[in-house]
């Protein structure tokens, strides 16, 4: 009996451990991430701590003399973070024996993406993980009956693409959470 007994206490363990780990918040595009170094002066330690954004790259931007690393962050769990940034101080031998915590602090807001242009419902629509191009203009209603599904301009980071969406391989490309897609106007010789 006391060896069912020691049996179930382990395995109610170990759902309880894994069940943390699945629960660890993991470091998205748009995340603000808060980034706590100990063990250096406190001079340096109010230099480098405090909250850095993740681009559209994924990327940690801004820590301070790490200009020349990329610190990709998106899809890290905060322990992965924290090693990751810990290490690129010390591969760059800044900060060699610092203990680096960094916490995700994940907004409660709707992330969105906004469509535009010659669409049914133009407005922000809600990002959701692995959204693609045609799902968010669908998520607008689709095109009015002036709107071009093959002029579908995608806008990220100052940049601009056109996608035709009546192509099935540009139906998957995948959005972010900040695009800017906008429907532009059928041609004279569109349908």
């Amino acid at each position: 009996m006391k060896k069912r007994t020691w049996m179930m206490a382990a395995i109610a363990m170990l759902v309880t451990v894994m069940g943390a780990f699945a629960q660890a918040p993991t470091v998205r595009v748009g995340d603000a991430v808060t980034i706590t170094i100990r063990g250096v002066p406190e001079t340096e330690s109010a230099r480098v701590s405090g909250v850095y954004k993740v681009d559209q790259n994924g990327e940690l931007v801004g820590l301070p003399y790490l200009d020349g690393h990329r610190i990709n962050a998106a899809g890290m769990t905060e322990g992965q973070l924290s090693r990751k940034i810990a290490n690129a101080y010390r591969s760059a031998q800044i900060y060699t024996k610092a203990t680096i915590t960094a916490l995700v602090d994940q907004p409660k807001q709707v992330r969105t993406v906004t469509v535009g242009g010659k669409v049914t419902n133009p407005g922000p629509v809600a990002y959701s993980e692995g959204m693609t191009l045609y799902e968010a203009v669908m998520a607008a209603k689709g095109p009015t009956r002036f709107g071009s599904m093959k002029k579908v301009v995608l806008m990220r980071g100052g940049g601009k693409t056109v996608f035709n969406l009546e192509n099935d391989q540009a139906k998957q490309v995948t959005v972010l959470p900040g695009d800017t897609i906008l429907i532009e106007k059928k041609g004279a010789f569109e349908l």
